[in-house]
Parts: C-alpha cells; sequence; structure tokens
C-alpha cells in the first residue's frame, strides 16, 4: 500500500473466521483499502491436499468431511468445491 497499490487480495484460503479476523487486524491498524478475498475453487481432492500442505493453508474439518466421501470423483468434488466456494462469498 505504502508503495501505491490501491487494494489487497489474499492468498487463497478455506477457512473464512481466519479471513474475517484478518480483515479486523487489518482494519485495526488502519488499512482502510478493499481487502479482496483469494477464492480458489477446490478442482480435484488431491490437488486440495497438495496446495493447502505446500502453502500452509488450514483447511476446517467441514470442507474435508464435505469432499471426503467423493475424494476420488473429480466432477463431483468440483460441484461440492464450487458451492463451498459461492458459500465462502456470502
Amino acid at each position: 500500500l505504502d508503495a501505491g497499490a490501491d487494494f489487497v487480495i489474499t492468498q487463497f484460503f478455506y477457512d473464512v473466521d481466519i479471513f474475517l479476523e484478518y480483515v479486523k487486524r487489518c482494519r485495526g491498524v488502519g488499512i482502510m483499502c478493499p481487502i479482496i478475498p483469494g477464492i480458489m475453487p477446490i478442482q480435484s481432492y488431491s490437488s486440495l491436499l497438495k496446495m493447502t500442505s505446500f502453502c500452509n493453508i488450514s483447511v476446517p474439518s467441514s470442507v474435508l468431511d464435505r469432499l471426503e466421501r467423493v475424494r476420488l470423483d473429480d466432477e463431483a468434488v468440483k460441484k461440492i468445491g464450487c458451492e463451498i466456494a459461492a458459500e465462502m462469498c456470502r
């Protein structure tokens, strides 16, 4: 922001509470620009596990529980992943 940015885009996440706490902390130190959440729909169960591990992203058990039963069906995972992303935006 000091270098001229007008907004912030976060790293992708799946735990909305962590994002909301981040925004609260930013506002608390005077960062008032728009903070755009990094929403990334889940494409496959294996890529979710790989990317979240690599980037040290926490995934709520509620998300993992929804995906566990369809983890081997990429189309079903994508469908649920889109549902989760839409819910996060609400």
